[in-house]
């Protein structure tokens, strides 16, 4: 496909296809979406979303708006830099399955978003770059004990280096945390 002149009016193109239930949106590794306005009476019948692009959560959660829908997200560069403050509603959703990759999203983001938009998810995957307050095994728990009662599958890969042996202790000892069964 061009270059898209217009973004916020292709988005909202996509969302207005009456049939359209799987949508894989790719752009360059570092183009990131833009906001669009919150759904109002217009719909969308997509059931598996797919970023492959730096998105922001208060960008995400009016993608969202406009997909009651939707079953299945994965969101490919889940960022937190920047403006990441949004009015929080529950929104009507049946998604079951969610697969994020997470850059600079503080843990607190992340468990409203779940809370929110998450609680039929049965599928759960999360992938990060090094953040070890991704790695609180109790807060974890907590989550998943009070807010995702249908989870069956609860996937975490974290990528981190080490410089200092220290370093490597304390992530082992994080990681060893999630050996138990909650």
């Amino acid at each position: 496909m061009d270059m898209v002149d217009h973004p916020n009016d292709f988005y909202l193109q996509i969302f207005r296809l009456p049939v359209l239930k799987y949508c894989k949106l790719s752009f360059g590794k570092n183009y990131q979406l833009e906001s669009i306005p919150m759904a109002t009476n217009q719909y969308s019948s997509i059931e598996h979303l797919i970023i492959r692009c730096s998105i922001q959560p208060n960008v995400l959660y009016r993608f969202l708006s406009y997909d009651p829908q939707l079953c299945r997200l994965s969101c490919q560069s889940f960022v937190g830099y920047g403006d990441a403050s949004t009015d929080i509603i529950i929104l009507p959703n049946n998604v079951t399955h969610v697969s994020l990759d997470l850059y600079h999203i503080d843990f607190d983001l992340l468990e409203l978003l779940i809370k929110y938009f998450c609680h039929k998810i049965q599928v759960l995957h999360i992938s990060d770059n090094a953040s070890s307050e991704h790695l609180n095994a109790q807060r974890w728990r907590q989550l998943i004990l009070n807010h995702l009662p249908y989870l069956r599958i609860f996937d975490i890969q974290f990528v981190y280096s080490i410089v200092f042996i220290n370093a490597q202790l304390i992530y082992d000892s994080l990681v060893n945390q999630f050996n138990s069964q909650f």
